[in-house]
Formats: C-alpha cells, structure tokens, sequence
C-alpha cells in the first residue's frame, strides 16, 4: 500500500534543491547584485529588449513572468538564471523601481544549478 507509482511525464522531486517564491519591489542597486552563473549565455541587447523596456515605463515597473535566482548553500551570491533580458530591459528602462515576482532556488552546487538553468 506504501508504493509510489510514477505516472508518464512526471518526476521526482530535485533533492538536492529548494525555493521560495515572493513578489519584490526591485531596485538598480539591487539587481547590480546579481551574478550571471558561469553558464549564462551572453546577453543580447536586441530590440525586443527596448520594447520591454518601453512597456515597463508604461505600465509602472511591472515585470512579466518570473525570475529565477540561484545561490549555492553556503554562499551568498545570487545567480540570475532566468530573467536576463527583462532585468536587462529594467536597467534601460531607467525606472527607479520595480515590481516582480522572483523565485529563489538553493542548490548543493554550481553543477545542479545549471540543471536547473537547462530545464528552465
């Protein structure tokens, strides 16, 4: 009666990692804090950055969707692993503050967090 039976497309649950979800109000000085994760494809500052950019200004600061952050126990860096191009479009929005919602991810290392980063 004990037996756990996986049913198709789901998986275990990542044990080495854990998150918290929160709506934070972003600031410049904040998000400079970030770290981009060793591998962090290079940003492209594109047009669609700027447009996100100008909507931002439009609607007040509100970021779309969620960003993903990551540190490693232990330490206290904060990686972006998701969200490059809207933080990107943020700083050149100019605006003084933001709002998201942010998901934090703990991991046991930098080999997992870039699991993470792949499936993300």
């Amino acid at each position: 009666m004990n037996e756990v039976v996986m049913m198709k497309g789901t998986k275990h649950a990542p044990k080495a990692s854990r998150s918290k979800m929160d709506t934070l109000i972003l600031t410049p000085k904040i998000i400079d804090t970030w770290e981009a994760p060793p591998f962090q494809r290079p940003l492209k500052m594109n047009e669609k950055v700027k447009t996100i950019a100008q909507e931002l200004k439009q609607n007040g600061g509100v970021i779309d969707g969620i960003l993903t952050l990551g540190t490693i126990e232990g330490d206290a860096t904060l990686y972006l692993l998701d969200g490059q191009h809207r933080v990107a479009a943020f700083r050149i929005s100019e605006l003084a503050e933001g709002i998201a919602d942010v998901r934090i991810c703990t991991f046991a290392n930098m080999a997992e967090m870039g699991d993470e980063f792949v499936r993300l």
